[in-house]
């Protein structure tokens, strides 16, 4: 591929922004980014692009079509701030679906921003999804699963409806 047709999404103006806040340039840019996932379907819609970057514990959406960072900012588990380390989204483009370091897994709506639940296992301590780190979330292609893994190396098939 050729450089020129490269493209990077981004964060508006950090300097800009930086200089009206007063503060440092590095502190309001983002961390590297340690997890991604894009839908092609709902890119004319809303964001369709979402990342989540290192010891951070929320994920940003992005809008492919203007290479920009988007209005929402994903926010699972208020109560329990876990750096977010896996995302997904679904095969229909409307959900994002995120995992934490503390094993708390939740679905988000892409369009509005809003929670539409967690995944939640009675049997682990907590009721998070897992014992331990999130390290990977799937949907399959008819949004009928989420497929979930686990830092110990448990992976959890759930269905698409959380709990709310």
């Amino acid at each position: 591929m050729l450089d020129q047709q490269s493209k990077e999404l981004s964060q508006r103006h950090v300097s800009k922004r930086a200089k009206k806040l007063k503060v440092k340039e590095v502190e309001i840019k983002l961390k590297p980014v340690v997890a991604f996932d894009v839908a092609e379907i709902r890119e004319r819609d809303w964001c369709n692009v979402v990342t989540c970057h290192m010891d951070t514990a929320q994920a940003y959406v992005w809008r492919l079509q203007n290479f920009v960072l988007g209005e929402h900012i994903l926010k699972p588990c208020p109560e329990n701030s876990a750096p977010v380390k896996a995302c997904t989204i679904s095969a229909c483009g409307n959900f994002s679906i995120l995992g934490t370091a503390g094993g708390w897994i939740e679905k988000f709506n892409l369009q509005s921003g809003i929670s539409r639940g967690s995944y939640m296992d009675m049997s682990v301590r907590n009721g998070c999804a897992h014992d331990g780190e999130v390290v990977g979330v799937a949907c399959d292609s008819t949004n009928t699963l989420m497929i979930s893994a686990g830092y110990h190396g448990d992976i959890k098939v759930h269905t698409p409806y959380p709990k709310l």
